[in-house]
């Protein structure tokens, strides 16, 4: 038992997974708005590319601390970014933390990362929440980044529930109901609403290292090309990243610069057209509000934001054409531009 108080008394972690598009940000912006008044939350998000957009989404809550770790992912190619903002937040007097790592991680290898940094730091990893998209197909997506996150979770979210019919959501929960280790809780929802008491495991901690995991000789993003490009429109920054898998195009704005939300509109409602188009975010500067657009899986939405510092869009891509920093996808970039261009006030 005095094992298990020790549990008790060291600081939860609680790890956010899900594919790119599947509402990671979202579920982390309903749960800040339920945190008891007071504690102090630690968040750090792991973003592909070097366009900071979801710490800009989630609400400036009193006794949150937010800190991004971006162009790379936290379980290979960014993993002493990841150590360091780690050691970092841990120097703020915090009751729990939240990891959201980009929709492209491995959780076994991120799982096995944090177990060790637990033993140095007093740590320990609560409830795994896995966030997935009702829409996708889950008997097509056999990619070991998937089982490992459907074998890790402890809750699984099924969001946008409204977007899919009933059998298909019947289907997504018993094949989550079969699966090994059992989960504690599997919920449907819309918009990424859960309740606070999902975070907290409701029995004895559950180990989850996967025993037996070798590291692979080439990580799934070891070779990370970052290119900044000379952007047609009045940027403050541009850049594309490349990976073998993935590639993203990424422009911050000034603030100065508005945009109009018609022509926006019409540019992510025809990312659908565009198979090789995973995941599309955008906080745009139209006025008086800001407005964030997102794209993912054939569907995209639209909502008001109070982000108003700068614009800044990132799109990422299947490099399926391979794409190399010496190759990189240029006619896309163009097409891109001259949308935005339109959408310049």
């Amino acid at each position: 038992m005095a094992g298990f108080e020790r549990f008790q008394s060291s600081l939860p972690i609680n790890l956010i997974l899900g594919g790119l598009g599947a509402g990671k940000s979202s579920l982390l912006q309903n749960l800040l708005s339920q945190k008891p008044a007071d504690h102090n939350w630690g968040i750090l998000i792991n973003e592909f590319g070097n366009v900071d957009i979801d710490s800009k989404i989630l609400t400036n809550t009193a006794k949150t601390f937010i800190k991004t770790i971006p162009a790379g992912c936290i379980c290979c190619s960014a993993v002493e970014n990841f150590s360091a903002a780690l050691d970092s937040i841990l120097q703020m007097p915090l009751d729990r933390i939240f990891i959201e790592p980009s929709g492209i991680s491995d959780p076994a290898i991120l799982v096995n990362l944090l177990e060790r940094l637990a033993n140095q730091h007093n740590l320990h990893i609560d409830n795994i929440i896995y966030i997935i998209d009702a829409t996708s197909d889950i008997d097509s997506d056999q990619s070991l980044i998937a089982k490992h996150a459907r074998q890790t979770a402890d809750v699984v979210v099924i969001n946008k529930s409204d977007l899919t019919n009933r059998q298909h959501l019947k289907q997504l929960k018993q094949c989550f109901s079969d699966s090994y280790p059992a989960k504690q809780a599997i919920i449907t929802t819309t918009y990424s609403q859960i309740d606070l008491a999902l975070l907290y495991r409701q029995s004895k901690p559950v180990i989850h290292k996967f025993t037996g995991l070798k590291r692979l000789s080439s990580p799934h993003l070891s070779t990370i090309d970052s290119t900044p490009f000379d952007s047609e429109l009045d940027t403050i920054g541009s850049e594309i990243i490349i990976t073998e898998q993935f590639y993203a195009i990424g422009w911050i704005f000034n603030k100065n610069i508005l945009f109009d939300w018609k022509p926006l509109e019409r540019l992510f409602d025809d990312f659908k057209q565009r198979p090789e188009i995973i995941r599309a975010k955008g906080l745009f500067c139209t006025g008086k509000l800001s407005m964030l657009f997102q794209y993912s899986n054939g569907h995209h939405s639209r909502e008001n934001s109070a982000y108003q510092q700068d614009s800044r869009l990132e799109i990422i891509f299947n490099n399926s054409q391979h794409f190399s920093a010496q190759y990189p996808p240029n006619a896309t970039l163009i097409l891109l531009e001259e949308h935005l261009k339109k959408s310049i006030i």
